[in-house]
């Protein structure tokens, strides 16, 4: 009999363990070179929460590089796997020059980091949102040489969106900065959700009182992705992922199609605002709320993380090539008469009008991959389609669930609202 028992032990520590392993929906988490999943927020907003936890938490969310982190938390990124982004603010007010006051900015980063530890520094955060001023730009390019030059890094500075130029000149600031901070990534961001079911051309309403606006946001990608492409550098789109103002909630919806939509352009990496709740004005309801705990929008940030983990193996090698939207086609945007992979592509909505938007990519070898993602934030969408070459399609499966390619047919070939699918034909 207490064989027996002992026996019944093992195999509830055994199943118990594997179903332990069946929950952790991550097969192979992606380096910071291979594509960025990144917070964007100030550390000091954090409170006095309990600081490992915090990180622990941010690892587990599914991001490889951490918000602005001060120097003495460089560790605990490195801890939890975890590259940093790393804040130290320019208090320097002395008449020296640029080039002399960026040195002396560059060493407080390393003395505080600690010169062991800067291997695991990603970026050092430089300036949000820079005007196209000549002096201000002069300053960025001496500072983002000496992160280069000393920390041994890459500079992080984040652009202005296309709706501070409406009246043109926006590739022009783009490629300015690109060119005079030698920037590796264009990083920008466009927050294209109101509380707002009005009527409006390129805005897409849900049944959820609020609404999309399509033009403001894939127009400012096609530009920023035009850069990216005449520079040859990638780029980084920073989505909405708090509630504020007349921002709504975040939910799954407006997650997933921002984050799917990002890679369907061909991204580099994604960011998020914020991972953090401001503690002050009506922000709430980040990944991390305004009483540092987890939200329900966590979740819905780790789901898309862990998504880009998971077909991460396969998108971090492929060549994007065209990108085209059916249904709306907002301003700036192409529609299915561009598709370069593609010879039949049908879309039925479970309920009125498709609507979608198509990333094209192809690998090293010519295989022909598709990108399809579902911009209705209502209804499901099921998918057919035909490659020019290749004849069964499969689908990356981004759920690390089984095995990494599976048949694109039947349920399976339903799309979420918001949520994406990669599929190749062979």
């Amino acid at each position: 009999m207490k064989k027996i028992f002992i026996f019944l032990i093992f195999i509830i520590i055994v199943a118990g363990s594997a179903y332990a392993d069946s929950t952790n929906r991550v097969r192979e988490r992606l380096t910071p070179d291979e594509f960025i999943i990144m917070p964007f927020s100030d550390y000091w907003w954090s409170g006095t929460g309990e600081r490992e936890k915090y990180y622990k938490d941010m690892f587990d969310c599914g991001f490889n590089v951490t918000h602005m982190c001060p120097p003495n938390e460089v560790l605990l990124a490195k801890k939890y796997k975890m590259k940093a982004q790393v804040y130290v603010r320019q208090t320097d007010n002395s008449e020296d020059d640029n080039k002399t006051k960026a040195k002396r900015w560059t060493q407080k980063i390393i003395d505080e980091v600690g010169k062991e530890n800067m291997d695991n520094v990603y970026f050092v955060y430089l300036q949000d949102e820079p005007t196209d001023d000549e002096k201000n730009i002069a300053k960025l390019s001496v500072y983002a040489d000496a992160v280069r030059e000393n920390c041994k890094c890459k500079p992080y500075i984040n652009l202005l969106p296309i709706i501070a130029y409406p009246y043109g000149g926006y590739d022009e600031y783009l490629d300015k900065l690109i060119k005079e901070c030698s920037l590796e990534y264009i990083s920008y961001d466009n927050y294209p959700f109101v509380v707002d079911n009005e009527e409006k051309e390129g805005w897409t309403n849900s049944n959820k009182n609020y609404c999309f606006n399509e033009n403001s946001f894939y127009g400012n990608m096609e530009a920023v992705k035009a850069a990216a492409d005449r520079n040859k550098v990638g780029f980084i789109n920073i989505i909405q992922s708090v509630e504020a103002f007349n921002w709504p909630e975040p939910d799954d919806y407006i997650i997933h199609v921002q984050g799917w939509s990002t890679l369907a352009y061909g991204a580099k990496g994604l960011c998020y605002y914020t991972y953090q709740t401001p503690d002050f004005g009506d922000y709430r309801n980040a990944p991390y709320d305004e009483y540092n705990m987890k939200s329900p929008t966590w979740r819905y940030v780790a789901h898309m993380n862990y998504a880009i983990h998971n077909i991460g193996a396969i998108y971090k090698n492929l060549k994007h090539i065209n990108v085209f939207h059916v249904g709306y086609v907002p301003k700036g945007c192409k529609d299915l008469s561009s598709a370069v992979n593609i010879k039949n592509l049908s879309l039925k909505s479970v309920k009125g009008e498709a609507n979608a938007v198509v990333g094209e990519f192809v690998d090293k070898d010519g295989k022909q991959y598709a990108m399809i993602v579902n911009k209705n934030p209502n209804y499901s969408v099921e998918v057919s389609i035909e490659f020019k070459k290749g004849k069964d399609v499969y689908k990356i499966d981004d759920r690390g669930a089984g095995n990494q390619v599976t048949f694109f047919y039947g349920e399976g070939a339903m799309v979420a609202p918001g949520h994406g699918v990669l599929l190749f034909a062979e």
